[in-house]
């Protein structure tokens, strides 16, 4: 009771100001009117956080997959999506692209460094060219290992010539 001898309200709608006396009765409340926190109506799904919940309704489920592929047309929801998809080679019309050879075209379009980094000057092919399959170890981490491990490591598949 309050001061004015009144009931208090226990409880309270996790959206609006609204308060009930019950769990029932606010539980009646939030669904009839959608109040849950961290709700999706759409799916009827609730989430633990609210950065769960930013990030279902970030998903494609509801943002769809608006971003096409130039390539092979495949949809992808974020623009990082579409950049992944042709970085990791998983485009079947673009399998000669990678991280390496995407950004060599962004750099050979932006002469002036609007978006892109000046580099000092790595040049990946030439390296390639120069030491082969080494680069692999070099990817890998194997020439900072320890001989009797870096021995073991080069035994293994990348060591193929």
């Amino acid at each position: 009771m309050d001061s004015k001898d009144h009931w208090a309200y226990d409880f309270k709608c996790e959206t609006c100001d609204d308060q009930y006396r019950t769990r029932a009765a606010v539980d009646e409340h939030m669904a009839k009117n959608g109040h849950w926190k961290n709700y999706c109506s759409d799916c009827d799904r609730h989430f633990q956080s609210e950065s769960n919940y930013r990030a279902h309704r970030n998903s494609r489920l509801h943002l769809g997959r608006s971003i096409p592929c130039p390539f092979c047309r495949a949809a992808h929801t974020t623009a990082s999506g579409l950049l992944h998809h042709l970085e990791t080679a998983s485009c079947p019309h673009a399998r000669t692209l990678n991280r390496d050879r995407i950004l060599q075209i962004v750099r050979e379009r932006d002469p002036h460094h609007l978006i892109t980094n000046k580099q000092i000057g790595w040049h990946a092919e030439d390296y390639l060219q120069r030491h082969g399959r080494r680069v692999e170890w070099v990817r890998m981490g194997v020439l900072s290992l320890p001989p009797r491990l870096r021995d073991r490591a080069r035994a293994g598949p990348a060591f193929e010539f």
